[in-house]
């Protein structure tokens, strides 16, 4: 059982987070729901002994979190920031987690398996997507099979598939016995599946008697604020998706091409075709990542020779290798 009452927090001599009554028995997940700045964060702070209480008690199967290293290893978080080693690999963070929990090692690829990130276990993090990074945070955090899972807005920045695994996962996890609790700015993605909500309004977090428990229904993708990245000379370009004409690597460096300029990605091309999944790009060479809603026509010079016409004012053209065009014929039906 996990249980909170009488909890106060102060920050800058204010009551920013009240809970006076709060718990969770194994197998239940609960959400709790709140604005932008809500303390929401502070809370799972709190919960998993990170940050001190003012008053009140906060205890994992009767013993307090606080100072308590044995029981803080019971409490796996998932917080609002990814917090991995971008130069280490999914395996090497997992590995340095491991050791610091206790947690066998055989566990690692179990929990890297579990969000599908056997495939990227071996890269360095920061040649991953968003989302990777997001399953390899969320594996983290299950490792050992944690008492109590605290996730802080998991799905702010993921893909719709993502957010599928992660509702898969956190069920599985609590049909497994598991105490879940998942923050969130508003219920339409975990509102489906929890089984108990809480609501935070003026740091005051209490049973909720307006949200109710959301029929359980396809997760539907939440529209996310979305640019992609790159460096030109000594800025940051952010490039709206729906102008990008084309990816492409040359010289060791993946460029990105509007109509207006080019800039470098930090990601590979393989990387960046994965972190534009969904976005309507299509790999059409080997070097080449194309905006499909950009190409005007498909040019075939010989039986085996393609290129694709762009419609920016240079017309521009890009290979097209023949299996690519197979597979792009097969998605346009032309």
């Amino acid at each position: 059982m996990f249980r909170a009452e009488g909890v106060r927090k102060t920050l800058n001599h204010k009551i920013c987070l009240q809970i006076e009554n709060f718990s969770l028995q194994q197998g239940e997940i609960c959400g709790v729901f709140g604005p932008k700045d809500s303390c929401k964060t502070t809370l799972v702070r709190l919960f998993s002994g990170e940050m001190p209480l003012d008053s009140g008690t906060i205890l994992l199967h009767e013993e307090s979190v606080y100072k308590n290293a044995p029981v803080k290893k019971k409490i796996g978080v998932l917080f609002e920031n990814d917090l991995l080693y971008e130069r280490l690999s999914p395996q090497e963070n997992l590995q340095l987690f491991a050791e610091m929990r206790d947690a066998p090692q055989q566990s690692i690829l179990a929990a890297l398996d579990c969000v599908e990130c056997i495939n990227v276990k071996d890269k360095p993090v920061k040649l991953l997507s968003e989302s990777q990074r997001r399953r390899v945070a969320f594996a983290r955090a299950i490792l050992g099979e944690p008492a109590l899972l605290l996730f802080d807005e998991p799905v702010s920045h993921v893909d719709m598939a993502t957010q599928k695994l992660f509702a898969e996962q956190i069920k599985r996890l609590a049909q497994h016995g598991a105490m879940c609790v998942i923050t969130d700015e508003e219920p339409s993605w975990a509102g489906s599946f929890c089984s108990i909500i809480y609501e935070i309004n003026n740091g005051v977090v209490r049973p909720s008697a307006d949200v109710q428990k959301l029929p359980d229904i396809p997760i539907i993708e939440r529209k996310i604020p979305f640019k992609i990245p790159a460096r030109k000379n000594d800025r940051i370009v952010l490039f709206d998706p729906a102008a990008v004409l084309f990816a492409t690597s040359r010289d060791g460096k993946t460029f990105i091409r509007s109509e207006n300029e080019e800039a470098v990605s930090p990601l590979s091309l393989q990387a960046l075709e994965e972190f534009l999944a969904g976005q309507g790009f299509f790999k059409a060479h080997r070097a080449f990542l194309v905006n499909i809603q950009h190409i005007k026509a498909i040019v075939q010079y010989t039986r085996n020779s393609f290129t694709l016409q762009l419609d920016d004012l240079q017309e521009t053209s890009v290979p097209l290798s023949k299996e690519c065009e197979k597979e792009l014929q097969n998605l346009l039906g032309y």
